[in-house]
């Protein structure tokens, strides 16, 4: 008899890359001299992946509120730039590369922010991002370096220790000076983040037409990396006992590369499916986040502004640390990583995989709380698109 085969390992090289983020704010710290006498705006330097994006949504939007008459600039990706467009208060966008580069097919319109600012804030950091604005004079700089070494060092000390780290999206208040917490504010609604579009809102139409006066659920599946992977057969097996269990359609998101394991999941579950995977920027997901009824994805960029919305939400996570927990206490998650499993962020192999210990009969019994939970009044109100942003979009 042949031996078994071992499973292939493969290395996941993407977060080695911070390590090159890191060089890059020390650079802009070393090199960059104040050189203008200012002219009271504000660039904030933001290139990142979308949940990371999203983690610092709250934080912008309170920086801004806290100077309202100070004019505020943002450089993100292509892909978060929909989306930072909305944010209220926000000018103007500029777009550069992150340092992961995944957005190479969408950030190549040449953009370079105005010469002359009052201050030059760089939460985030790439060689594209630094020849952007290297030569952008300012009167002054702050980076995130400091905060960055001290999160690596935090995060370390909770792998050791098996313990939950302090939210990504606290340290975004941190660093740009507001109340550090793991939450928006209390008075933040989604409404008072973000200012939608008429076009933006036009996506409502489609999953009106689609829902037919049943609950929707959205859906998300996808992620590069093999081991934040919840198997097909899985979702399959869990989103057919979901929508025996009561009249609900499937709405799913993602990007270009989901939509084999789409059309795979949705020909296998025997109930109404709807795809925007690939039609949809970031700011119109948030409209469809905000008009569907819960959310069930992996630890993900979605899930992240699904938690922005505050849509009634089930998380599946893979190995730790997890650095972008639901602050909804309503909101549901499933996890075996014990905040562990440093080794599965960077090489996969299918044995001992922490995802695959989590069964379609975990997702099952957690949407089934999430949906009690959703049903008692002691959870609290959803924090929806209020009717402010609303009237703001129709004018």
């Amino acid at each position: 008899m042949s031996a078994a085969k071992k499973p292939r390992l493969r290395f996941n090289s993407e977060y080695f890359k911070l390590w090159k983020e890191v060089i890059f704010l020390l650079l802009l710290n070393v090199t960059k001299k104040p050189q203008s006498d200012g002219n009271g705006r504000i660039l904030i330097v933001n290139p990142c992946l979308i949940g990371e994006f999203g983690a610092s949504v709250p934080a912008i939007r309170d920086f801004i509120a806290r100077h309202p008459k100070t004019p505020v600039d943002l450089v993100v990706t292509g892909a978060a730039r929909p989306l930072a467009e909305r944010i209220i208060g926000v000018e103007r966008v500029y777009v550069t590369l992150s340092v992961y580069g995944r957005e190479r097919a969408i950030a190549q319109e040449n953009m370079t922010p105005p010469d002359g600012y009052e201050k030059i804030i760089a939460l985030r950091m790439s060689p594209e991002a630094f020849a952007l604005v290297k030569n952008v004079r300012a009167k002054a700089l702050c980076t995130s370096f400091r905060f960055f070494l001290r999160y690596g060092l935090h995060l370390s000390f909770c792998l050791i220790r098996g313990k939950t780290p302090k939210q990504w999206r606290a340290v975004n208040f941190e660093m740009l000076g507001g109340v550090a917490g793991c939450a928006p504010p209390p008075d933040m609604h989604f409404g008072e983040m973000f200012a939608p579009t008429v076009q933006d809102y036009r996506v409502r139409g489609r999953i009106a037409s689609f829902a037919q006066g049943e609950k929707t659920v959205i859906v998300h599946t996808g992620t590069p990396w093999v081991m934040k992977r919840f198997p097909n057969e899985r979702w399959i097996d869990a989103l057919r006992k979901i929508a025996d269990s009561g009249p609900y359609r499937f709405i799913f998101i993602g990007t270009e590369g989901d939509r084999v394991d789409y059309t795979h999941i949705a020909e296998r579950i025997d109930a109404p499916t709807l795809s925007l995977i690939g039609d949809i920027n970031l700011a119109e997901l948030m409209v469809v986040l905000d008009e569907g009824d819960y959310f069930i994805g992996i630890d993900s960029g979605p899930a992240t502004l699904a938690h922005l919305v505050d849509i009634p939400s089930l998380i599946i996570f893979g190995p730790g640390p997890h650095m972008y927990l639901p602050y909804n206490p309503r909101d549901v998650f499933l996890d075996r990583s014990r905040g562990r499993g440093l080794s599965q962020m960077f090489f996969s192999s299918r044995r001992n995989s922490l995802i695959e210990k989590i069964s379609a009969d975990d997702v099952v019994g957690a949407f089934v709380d999430l949906v009690a939970k959703v049903g008692d009044d002691r959870a609290g109100p959803r924090r929806t698109l209020g009717p402010r942003a609303r009237a703001r979009a129709a004018r």
